[in-house]
């Protein structure tokens, strides 16, 4: 990731401190790993010393951290812009309590001036007040830079819609122009009849990489099965599409075709590509394969897709489900991912395990009818025996669980929720200030 360090003060405050605060800023960025950094070696005091360094270092970076060291005017931000089209990290110092003496930063007005600047000019920036030699600061900023990296992921990505989205499931469907419009998403259709036809021929030594990943990671996987075979068939010819057109997540099409034409369950199939971080949503749901792709590179794990189908009020608790879809990695340590059936067609391959125990965030990338928010909460699923047939998880949540599913219904959320273990909902919120759109934060 490229990191352009511009950090501006006026020399007519402290001196000193400005640079001394220069110094263990640098250090900091510096330290941090992952990231290909571009600072100068003095305070950037006027505009044309800003304008010769940025000069210097080009124009085309990743992300820019504007530290306001001191105050200064809307100048410095606004000829940052003209030269740089990047996501900006303001980072503001703290100022020494009051006690009666000199205003030695005034950072604070110098980070309001730069976010109106910013807001006035329509560009996308994200926020951090701290000291560099705050432990807290360190990890804001690593925080900011991994939003920032997302929200860069995100403009360029190749999402894969294969088929149509099942009669009546219109929260599956999107917009091409608008989701490109709004998070820089370009959508690649494909025909399911076609992955389907393709997955008959495929040859043993061609899927044999397919069966083998499954086979070290799902207990009662028995690849003498039909259905086994199929399963790697079709995912073979689907790794196939992904590679050729560089796709990052895939919505497809699930029933009633693979059981009519494969005569196999689609859901052993998401799930291994899903585990193999390439997040796949059934039932054709675009926004959710967007969800699983955002909380998949937030927080490194793995994402479910499920229904939130039931509630326990008293236990503060919901429990999410699909009908056998979840990435093996995700399963209880106490049962592994285990080989099953499709709990209403009665056919393999699909998952049957509760998940794993720990810590977790929920997302929805809700179209309102007018345009887009993102949903996120958080919770803790449970260490608990699968719920029903087909993945589960039992999940205690941090907000009140019966009023967070009236506010749904009333406002009309989509059913399908993504997850993904670890707390993120507050990167979900910076990713949502970068992307301009409502979040709502439970």
């Amino acid at each position: 990731m490229k990191v352009l360090y511009l950090p501006v003060a006026r020399l007519t405050f402290d001196v000193n401190l400005a640079e001394q605060m220069f110094k263990e800023s640098k250090q900091a960025l510096v330290n941090l790993p992952g990231i290909e950094l571009s600072a100068p070696d003095e305070l950037l005091s006027d505009p044309v010393k800003l304008d010769n360094f940025i000069s210097q270092a080009g124009q085309h970076w990743d992300a820019v951290v504007f530290q306001d060291i001191t105050f200064v005017d809307g100048q410095f931000i606004s000829q940052t812009i003209d030269l740089v089209n990047a996501p900006v990290i303001i980072w503001g110092l703290r100022e020494d309590l009051e006690n009666g003496g000199r205003l030695r930063l005034n950072t604070l007005t110098g980070v309001m001036s730069t976010a109106n600047t910013l807001m006035v000019n329509h560009r996308q920036y994200c926020c951090l007040i701290g000291n560099p030699d705050e432990d807290q600061t360190v990890i804001k900023l690593k925080s900011l830079l991994k939003v920032v990296a997302v929200y860069r992921r995100l403009h360029g990505m190749h999402l894969g819609v294969v088929g149509k989205y099942p009669a009546g499931f219109y929260f599956s469907d999107a917009d091409n122009q608008l989701i490109h419009d709004t998070f820089g998403v370009s959508l690649f259709q494909y025909e399911l009849a076609d992955w389907l036809k393709q997955a008959e021929t495929v040859s043993t030594q061609a899927y044999q990489k397919e069966m083998d990943f499954a086979k070290e990671r799902v207990v009662g996987l028995n690849p003498a099965d039909e259905t086994v075979k199929r399963f790697a068939q079709f995912t073979a010819v689907a790794k196939h599409y992904i590679q050729e057109d560089h796709l990052s997540s895939l919505a497809m099409r699930c029933w009633p075709d693979f059981f009519t034409a494969l005569h196999a369950a689609p859901c052993g199939i998401f799930s291994q590509l899903t585990d193999q971080q390439f997040p796949t949503a059934c039932e054709h749901d675009i926004h959710g394969s967007l969800s699983m792709f955002i909380l998949q590179e937030l927080t490194t794990s793995a994402p479910y897709l499920g229904d939130i189908v039931n509630c326990f009020p008293e236990r503060n608790e919901i429990v999410m489900w699909h009908c056998g879809f979840a990435a093996f990695s995700l399963a209880n340590k106490r049962t592994r991912a285990r080989a099953g059936v499709h709990p209403n067609r009665k056919i393999g391959l699909a998952m049957d395990f509760g998940l794993k125990p720990g810590k977790v965030t929920l997302l929805r990338v809700n179209f309102t009818g007018d345009g887009y928010r993102l949903i996120t909460l958080s919770g803790t699923v449970l260490d608990r025996a699968n719920a029903y047939q087909g993945t589960s998880a039992q999940i205690k949540l941090d907000c009140d669980a019966e009023a967070f599913l009236k506010t749904a219904i009333a406002q009309g959320y989509e059913p399908h929720f993504a997850l993904a273990y670890g707390d993120v909902v507050k990167e979900v919120a910076e990713l949502g200030s970068l992307l301009q759109l409502p979040v709502i934060q439970y």
